[in-house]
């Protein structure tokens, strides 16, 4: 797993420089390719914001469009094996349809997906974005999280449908057991058990896939301690994955997609040229 994990990641560095210049010039507070640190400046080599402003401007429209906050933007309805006959005879399907969109959207409405969708539209003008959809508990059933590129790597499927992910995760050690469920401290190799007791702010250095099965049609979760390396946690997802990735604009032959930014930035970097000349 390693093994096609290093594939993965080796096509993702094809893309390293390309995203990273679109994020600094469209996102640069976004922009995590390279090295820094939290509360760090990182927009002052910039002398015009118009790529920014338009990149946020099309994120909000998108959400706006499709994703209305507090609004049923969708609806469950039957599916073309249930016949007409049948919704007529049975009306008691429709009616549990529409309760379970009312339930859906109470509990979507009450999560975090509205600020987490935020986060992957802009990643889209881009090219590439990526959340997970987690079960929680009764008081949150449903868990979003915004998984930054530069912390993903994907592989496709024979059909071009992406099949696998992969994140370098480089989590605290007091939180590890959360992140994971059925996790427990005897599954853990013994020194990362001594970082939980004795430095529990340390951060450490997990792998973390969602591979696909296709004899089983199956995708099946695991974390990996790299210390070891150690498999830490294995997970049968069922039929679905919880990592949710789209692509704009994909090209035949590419695994990544190409956002309406990548289409933008040679325009910002003469535009932002001109600018630095006209200023300095």
């Amino acid at each position: 797993m390693l093994k096609r994990r290093g594939n993965a990641e080796q096509k993702k560095h094809l893309w390293r420089s390309t995203y990273r210049d679109a994020y600094q010039y469209a996102m640069p507070a976004r922009e995590t390719f390279t090295w820094h640190t939290e509360g760090q400046q990182k927009n002052r080599l910039l002398y015009d914001s118009t790529l920014q402003e338009a990149t946020y401007t099309a994120a909000n429209t998108l959400c706006a469009l499709l994703f209305p906050a507090w609004m049923h933007w969708c609806e469950f309805a039957p599916g073309a094996a249930v016949s007409k006959k049948d919704l007529e005879d049975k009306p008691e399907i429709n009616e549990g349809l529409q309760d379970a969109t009312r339930m859906f959207f109470s509990y979507l409405n009450t999560s975090n997906f509205n600020t987490v969708i935020s986060e992957a539209a802009l990643d889209l003008q881009v090219g590439t974005c990526a959340i997970s959809f987690d079960e929680g508990d009764m008081d949150s059933p449903f868990m979003f999280q915004a998984i930054p590129l530069s912390a993903i790597e994907i592989e496709e499927g024979p059909n071009g449908t992406i099949e696998t992910t992969w994140q370098h995760r480089c989590p605290h050690a007091r939180n590890l057991l959360r992140m994971y469920p059925g996790m427990e401290l005897l599954d853990l190799p013994e020194s990362t058990r001594k970082t939980i007791a004795e430095d529990p702010e340390k951060k450490l250095n997990i792998v973390q896939g969602e591979v696909y099965d296709p004899e089983t049609k199956n995708y099946y979760g695991v974390a990996i301690d790299m210390t070891g390396p150690t498999i830490i946690w294995r997970y049968n997802f069922g039929k679905s994955n919880p990592t949710i990735v789209g692509r704009a604009s994909k090209c035949a032959g590419e695994t990544y997609g190409r956002g309406r930014v990548l289409l933008a930035l040679s325009d910002s970097r003469t535009v932002d040229r001109m600018q630095e000349f006209l200023l300095t």
